[in-house]
């Protein structure tokens, strides 16, 4: 009986598959320019986000923003942004401005040059799309 106990066991073992994401990752750490545009209301927001660690598929950084109304009204936007690359081709983080989340979920463009894709406000009911390109 403690035969068959330990070759299940074994048997077992061997089906744990890793969860642990595996490369190759896109290289995404540097300082981009961002365009984005908020649906309702309308707002226009650029600035710079800057990935300055990258570890695998994990990424670290900062945000500094301005927010557009159209009507002269800016509002600055600074904070962390934390999130992961996955594998090539797309980008999935969160940058905390305002007191608040803004989930980021994009496409990474073949060359790794540019983001582009949608964000929106958690818990909130902002959204809108955008587009980050790195500079040089």
């Amino acid at each position: 009986m403690l035969g068959l106990l330990l070759v299940g066991t074994m048997g077992l073992s061997n089906c744990v598959a890793s969860s642990a994401p595996t490369g190759p990752f896109a290289n995404v750490r540097g300082t981009w320019s961002y365009a984005g545009q908020q649906t309702a209301p309308v707002r226009s927001i650029s600035g710079t986000l800057v990935v300055s660690a990258q570890s695998g598929d994990l990424i670290t950084g900062m945000v500094s923003l301005e927010q557009s109304d159209g009507l002269g009204g800016i509002t600055t936007l600074a904070g962390p942004l934390s999130g992961r690359v996955i594998e090539l081709t797309d980008a999935d983080f969160d940058v905390a401005v305002a007191g608040t989340d803004r989930r980021h979920v994009a496409r990474i463009s073949a060359n790794h040059d540019t983001l582009v894709g949608v964000w929106a406000q958690v818990g909130g009911g902002v959204s809108g799309t955008f587009r980050a390109t790195r500079v040089p």
